[in-house]
């Protein structure tokens, strides 16, 4: 297994390849300042659409590609959780994302602004049935949003949809213990966010990693309970050189 190095060398190469947004915020929103609910409930389930398993782009056009635009769908939303963590073997339930002891930790929790077809709020992926749950069914990137630098809000403000890549570090532990558990955790947090990205890339989207945040606000933004947050990953349009 690479070592835990390598994953963040790599992941860096991720982040400096993908441009930055132009930030001008400067005041933090108040966090769910204008609550616009959505005809969902808390806890219902909504069905994501199968992938449509042909890309557009080889591997090295995706890497060199940086400066295209595209809106968001709700096909398109459903290739992105797929890539991070759908089910590609149904009899052994494995992931896209490989898994140290097939412990699948990860849990990826989507802010959702601008989908087309899917209404405002915050839901939680699940790869069995490939499925979001809702969790909030209102805006919730403001409360996100407290959670970086005031400078930095619009990163998370602007894009249509963030995910926000957490972790329940105990799944794996209970196998490799508290010392080399979390590492494995944190390599296999990269590959999902890598996995996520190059999807991102044939979809004509961009996104970047952001893990300059407060884990306090994450984790209340998110509504989570055993996990912990590792990645937040906003994706959208890309900006014109």
């Amino acid at each position: 297994m690479k070592s835990l190095k390598q994953v963040i060398i790599a992941l860096s190469i991720i982040l400096i390849s993908i441009p930055t947004l132009i930030i001008n915020a400067k005041t933090p929103p108040k966090a769910d300042e204008g609550k616009e609910q959505t005809p969902f409930s808390i806890g219902d389930t909504i069905f994501l659409p199968q992938p449509k398993l042909d890309g557009n782009m080889t591997v090295d056009k995706v890497i060199a590609n940086r400066r295209s635009d595209a809106v968001i769908s709700f096909q398109k939303l459903s290739k992105l959780l797929w890539a991070g963590q759908g089910i590609t073997d149904k009899r052994h339930h494995y992931r896209s994302t490989p898994s140290a002891g097939a412990k699948y930790p990860l849990e990826i929790f989507v802010f959702v602004g601008n989908v087309e077809d899917l209404p405002i709020g915050l839901y939680k992926y699940i790869p069995k049935g490939h499925k979001l749950v809702v969790l909030a069914n209102y805006d919730r990137r403001r409360a996100l949003a407290r959670s970086i630098p005031p400078n930095k809000v619009d990163r998370i403000l602007e894009p249509p949809v963030v995910l926000v890549i957490g972790a329940n570090f105990k799944r794996t532990e209970s196998k490799y213990g508290t010392r080399r558990g979390p590492h494995y955790v944190y390599i296999e947090a990269g590959a999902c966010a890598e996995n996520i990205a190059l999807e991102a890339e044939d979809l004509y989207l961009s996104t970047f990693i952001w893990g300059a945040f407060d884990d306090n606000f994450v984790y209340k933004a998110c509504r989570m309970e055993d996990e912990q947050p590792i990645i937040i990953m906003p994706i959208g349009y890309k900006k014109n050189p």
